[in-house]
């Protein structure tokens, strides 16, 4: 069994970089909005600078300064580059990849915390902190399969919310990973039987998407978040990391 547990990560200094995984190799990165430097603002293109202007408080424009200042350290270590000379382009629905494709990643944040997947195929991540969610039973109903539905229906409103941020994650990863955005319909895809090693998934033909399966897991997370990671390859190889200092 493969150990996904970011909440026991290997602590790694900037200077300490991996190389970049090879095939059937996962590499998983978590940080918190702690490791946050001033000069990540400078290193972020147009494009991300106005994101974070657009945003509505200061504590949503640190959050999101410490995700993708954060991603822009790791990708730089990997390539081999300032962080700001990391350039990105976006697939058609708006999922980013780096020119020539030299490995694959996703971004997930929610809260103070982050987390990174690389990876040489297609990979998706999602996580969630542990929060109210309003309409829970609703949104349910528009976005789980019946069976998922039956099992929020079971549970009190504690448990229903716990599994309904669990499974909401898996929906996320299992999106991201085909770059299909939005325009993806998670109702058609069950998701009950994700465990913590990786399981194989058909994903719905009504995705039309060039990816027809991809690997699932969930992720060990810290207390109050839920975690969930989504390949297009069954990974033999998974190492999970965490900062011991702040990157460059």
């Amino acid at each position: 069994m493969i150990e996904l547990s970011l909440a026991n990560a290997t602590p790694v200094s900037a200077d300490d970089m991996p190389a970049v995984p090879g095939e059937g190799e996962l590499h998983l990165w978590r940080w918190t909005i702690d490791d946050l430097q001033d000069r990540w603002l400078e290193q972020l293109d147009a494009n991300e600078r106005a994101r974070h202007q657009r945003l509505a408080t200061p504590d949503l424009r640190q959050r999101f300064l410490a995700s993708h200042g954060g991603q822009r350290q790791l990708l730089a270590g990997y390539l081999g580059c300032e962080p700001g000379d990391v350039v990105f382009n976006d697939e058609p629905k708006g999922k980013p990849f780096l020119p020539g494709r030299p490995f694959e990643f996703n971004l997930s944040h929610s809260g103070d915390e982050s987390v990174l997947v690389i990876g040489k195929q297609p990979v998706g991540v999602d996580v969630e902190r542990h929060r109210s969610v309003s309409n829970l039973r609703r949104l349910a109903g528009k976005h789980f399969t019946d069976n998922e539905q039956m099992d929020v229906i079971a549970l009190d409103d504690d448990g229903a919310l716990g599994y309904f941020l669990q499974i909401w994650t898996r929906k996320e990863a299992a999106v991201k990973v085909t770059g299909l955005g939005l325009g993806a319909s998670v109702r058609t895809l069950e998701l009950i039987a994700v465990t913590s090693d990786f399981c194989k998934f058909e994903l719905p033909s009504q995705w039309n998407t060039d990816l027809e399966v991809c690997w699932l897991a969930d992720l060990t997370m810290s207390t109050n978040s839920y975690g969930a990671v989504a390949t297009a390859f069954e990974p033999s190889v998974v190492r999970c990391f965490a900062w011991a200092e702040s990157p460059r």
